[in-house]
């Protein structure tokens, strides 16, 4: 979480500290300031204003992006509103792909806008969740809306989303992964099983956040039932997860179509 992020609006001096990020307009365009983006344009109210400031993710945005070569394929699984998105874009280049999933409305307007603003070329976008499969399921927006965080839930969601399996994704023409950064608060077991064939057949890097003792637990047992070995990251429900004989990144590009 970034130093915007952590100011407290219930306190005086929180409020005094946020006073001047509450006056820029939300759909003011806005260069970000720091970090691995620097430079990128961004909605100041697509998100937190840590987002722009540069210090949202900071540590796992640089090593993320360390994953990405030039001409790699990436899938941005729970993309959000495009941080991971658009800098996934920037790493591979005018020869790479990236794949940005994301379900809820409202982020899918403002991960377009980000990507618009831009004037990015290289990324398509699924308007679904990733899941173990195809269908429609029920969505929970999360309490923070600033944040515009969500999960599918089995029933009493507001909002009903499609749902797909990124093995069915890649079957169908769409390039496969050298590396999915991956954070769909919940779901990442659902996701993982609905991209087994994948899993196996490829090992893309997984850039990897679980949320649930139990999630993580049964993340863990699939992946290391596929011969994958495991970074933790900033805490111990962040995971980078790689082949043990290697991520095969070089030989997944040269054997990925384009879309």
């Amino acid at each position: 979480m970034g130093l915007a992020s952590r100011i407290s609006g219930q306190t005086a001096v929180g409020r005094l500290l946020r006073l001047p990020l509450r006056l820029i307009p939300k759909s003011a365009e806005v260069g970000i300031i720091s970090g691995p983006l620097r430079g990128t344009r961004w909605i100041a109210g697509s998100s937190t204003h840590g987002c722009w400031t540069g210090s949202h993710e900071r540590d796992k945005l640089s090593r993320f992006g360390s994953l990405v070569d030039p001409g790699a394929v990436v899938y941005d699984v729970g993309a959000h509103v495009g941080q991971y998105t658009l800098l996934a874009s920037q790493r591979v280049g005018s020869d790479g792909r990236v794949l940005a999933i994301e379900p809820f409305p409202r982020n899918l307007r403002m991960l377009r806008r980000n990507l618009a603003i831009n004037h990015i070329a290289n990324t398509f976008i699924v308007e679904a969740a990733a899941s173990n499969a195809r269908g429609v399921a029920h969505f929970q927006e999360g309490p923070d809306t600033e944040a515009s965080m969500g999960h599918l839930t089995e029933a009493g969601g507001e909002i009903e989303v499609a749902t797909v399996r990124i093995d069915d994704l890649v079957a169908s023409g769409y390039p496969a992964p050298n590396v999915v950064k991956m954070d769909i608060e919940g779901g990442e077991g659902e996701a993982l099983l609905g991209m087994q064939d994948t899993l196996r057949s490829l090992h893309p890097a997984i850039f990897l956040a679980t949320h649930g003792e139990q999630v993580h637990a049964a993340c863990v047992t699939l992946l290391e039932s596929m011969g994958y070995t495991f970074e933790v990251l900033g805490s111990p429900d962040e995971l980078l997860a790689t082949a043990k004989w290697g991520s095969g990144r070089q030989r997944l590009r040269r054997s990925s179509g384009s879309r």
